[in-house]
């Protein structure tokens, strides 16, 4: 073994623990990007409307991930008694939607009938449960369509 040899196989080790570090500290950073955006839901609660089957809260969020958004959803709908959560996000050139409903809003809404249909208008695909979907698509430019297309089916008569 040479000089060389214990020199390389120490800086293999250093790389090593470095990448770990950095991974720990990219989860880190993660959960605090979430709990910064879960520290929002009181104030997304407060924009609820009421909708045709109850309380709904439509939101329209930029350069989230979806693990984030999902914790969101989840979030505000366990502050309303009953209601429908619809959120898309748009990030990279692309829009993603996650919308959630209460158990008891079952056939009465289709939250993954919602998605699948908002994700088409998008160019793209999603689905879901009556109580839980997610999709995506490759237009951002057709939000305004998308936030009116939920609007006529959960708030407007």
């Amino acid at each position: 073994i040479t000089m060389y040899d214990i020199f390389q196989k120490k800086l293999s080790n250093r790389i090593e623990k470095y990448k770990i570090e950095i991974s720990e500290l990219e989860k880190e950073y993660k959960q605090e990007l979430i709990k910064k955006e879960l520290s929002k839901t009181d104030e997304y609660v407060s924009n609820k409307i009421t909708g045709k089957y109850g309380d709904v809260v439509i939101l329209s969020l930029h350069d989230h991930d979806m693990e984030t958004i999902k914790s969101l959803v989840g979030s505000i709908l366990n502050k309303l008694n009953n209601g429908i959560v619809f959120i898309s996000n748009v990030k990279e050139g692309a829009i993603n939607f996650v919308c959630k409903a209460n158990e008891n809003l079952k056939g009465l809404v289709n939250s993954g009938e919602l998605v699948k249909d908002v994700s088409k208008i998008a160019e793209g695909n999603g689905g879901g449960s009556p109580t839980f979907a997610q999709g995506g698509g490759t237009r951002p430019d057709k939000l305004d369509i998308i936030e009116s297309y939920v609007k006529s089916k959960l708030v407007e008569e």
